[in-house]
């Protein structure tokens, strides 16, 4: 069964990289500022974790349908190293994220909306 949703999602990646109109989002990911990790992450929401302004670590859903947790890593002098900015409730993540696993994902978060490679 495994290969099987490995090959569905290599061929559903070609087809939002080829047809991005039809996998057209509908609302932007929000930013959802939390101290802890929930235990059930939401769609359609990447949530910040840290104290105040001393964020160590960014996490959502993997947008390509496998459910995956993503975790990037926020802290610096450390690698890798993902840069997130706030803008009017909407998240930027740069530099891209690319699932080198699974449903091989490779997409950029920007002002809430993925655009996917």
């Amino acid at each position: 069964m495994n290969i099987i949703k490995q090959i569905f999602f290599k061929r559903l990646q070609k087809l939002r990289v080829r047809f991005p109109i039809l996998y057209r989002q509908r609302a932007p990911y929000s930013a959802v500022r939390v101290d802890d990790l929930p235990d059930v992450l939401e769609p359609g929401k990447v949530y910040l974790v840290g104290e105040n302004d001393h964020l160590w670590s960014a996490a959502l859903k993997c947008p390509g349908g496998c459910g995956i947790v993503l975790e990037m890593n926020l802290v610096p002098d450390t690698r890798p190293l993902w840069r997130v900015a706030e803008h009017g409730g909407c998240v930027t993540i740069e530099p891209s994220i690319w699932r080198k696993k699974d449903c091989e994902c490779h997409f950029r978060l920007t002002n809430g909306f993925v655009r996917w490679y």
